[in-house]
C-alpha cells in the first residue's frame, strides 16, 4: 500500500485498539494483553501526532486498569537529553496519561516530576522543553483537581520555584532558537503561568515568579 494507505491502516488499528483497552480490555487473555502492552511500548517512539494521540489513549486506559511496571521504567527512561525525539514521545505521554488516567496513576506518575525539571533545566530542544512544561502543567491540574488536603497543595508547592524557572527561562528563550520557536516557547511559557493561576491555593507561591515569567515576554 502506499504510504497514505498505510497510515490509514495503522490509524484504523490504533482506534480500534483505542475502543478495546476502553471497552473490552478485562474480556482479552492475559496473552493477550500482553501481547497489546509491548505493542504499545514499541510504539513509544512513534512520530506522527495523530497516531500518537490515539497510541497514547490506549496506554492511558491500560495503565488505568492497573500496574504496568514495563510502562513506568520505559517513561523513566525515556526522559535522557540524549534521546530527543524519544524524550518528546514519552513525555506526551505522560501528559496522556496525567490527563486521561485516574488517581492511582496520576500518583504514581509524581516521582518523575523530579526527572521532568531536571531534562527541562537541561540544554534540550524548545520543543522538548514546551512539552515538559505541558507535562507539569497537567501533573498540577490532576493533583489540584483530585487530591484533597495541605498534602496535595504541598508536594506542588515543593518543587515550583524550579518549574517557575523553568517558564521564564523558556518565555526568555535562546539566541540559537528561531523566531518561530522563540514566539512557541514564550506562549506556552505564559500559558502555562496563566494555568496555575487558576488554583488560588499557589497564588503566594506565584506571584514571586511572575515578574521574571512575564518580563521577557
Amino acid at each position: 500500500p502506499s504510504s497514505q494507505d498505510a497510515l490509514e491502516l495503522r490509524k484504523l488499528a490504533l482506534t480500534i485498539l483505542r475502543q478495546i483497552t476502553q471497552k473490552n480490555w478485562s474480556q482479552l487473555t492475559q496473552a493477550d494483553q500482553s501481547a497489546c502492552c509491548e505493542a504499545m511500548l514499541r510504539g513509544l517512539g512513534e512520530l506522527n501526532v495523530s497516531l500518537q494521540g490515539l497510541l497514547f489513549v490506549s496506554i492511558a486506559n491500560v495503565r488505568s486498569a492497573g500496574p504496568w511496571p514495563d510502562l513506568d521504567v520505559r517513561l523513566a527512561n525515556g526522559l535522557r537529553p540524549t534521546s530527543s525525539s524519544e524524550a518528546v514521545a514519552c513525555v506526551e505521554c505522560i501528559v496522556a496519561l496525567l490527563d486521561e488516567g485516574n488517581l492511582d496513576v496520576v500518583k504514581s506518575l509524581s516521582q518523575l516530576q523530579a526527572p521532568l525539571l531536571q531534562l527541562v533545566s537541561s540544554e534540550v530542544s524548545p520543543e522538548l522543553r514546551r512539552s515538559c512544561v505541558r507535562a507539569h502543567v497537567s501533573s498540577v491540574t490532576s493533583i489540584m483537581t483530585s487530591v484533597q488536603g495541605e498534602a496535595a497543595q504541598q508536594a506542588v508547592e515543593s518543587t515550583l520555584p524550579g518549574w517557575l524557572d523553568a517558564y521564564a527561562k523558556l518565555c526568555e528563550g535562546h539566541s540559537s532558537w528561531s523566531p518561530s520557536e522563540r514566539i512557541k516557547s514564550a506562549f506556552a511559557a505564559l500559558q502555562a503561568v496563566t494555568s496555575l493561576c487558576r488554583f488560588r491555593e499557589l497564588d503566594a507561591s506565584i506571584s514571586d515568579y511572575m515578574e521574571a515569567v512575564l518580563r521577557p515576554a
